[in-house]
C-alpha cells in the first residue's frame, strides 16, 4: 500500500509544482498583452 500512495503522490506533487510555478510568472502580468502577442506572427 505504501507504493501505491507514493505513485500517486509523485505526479500530483509535480502538477501542484508547475501549476505553482506557472501561476508565479504570470502574477501581476497583464493578460491581455500576453494574448495580443501570442496573435502576432513569429515571421514577418
Amino acid at each position: 500500500m505504501g507504493w501505491a500512495a507514493i505513485a500517486i503522490m509523485v505526479p500530483t506533487l509535480i502538477a501542484l509544482g508547475l501549476v505553482a510555478w506557472f501561476g508565479r510568472e504570470t502574477r501581476g502580468a497583464d493578460l491581455r498583452r500576453l494574448d495580443e502577442a501570442m496573435d502576432e506572427p513569429l515571421v514577418g
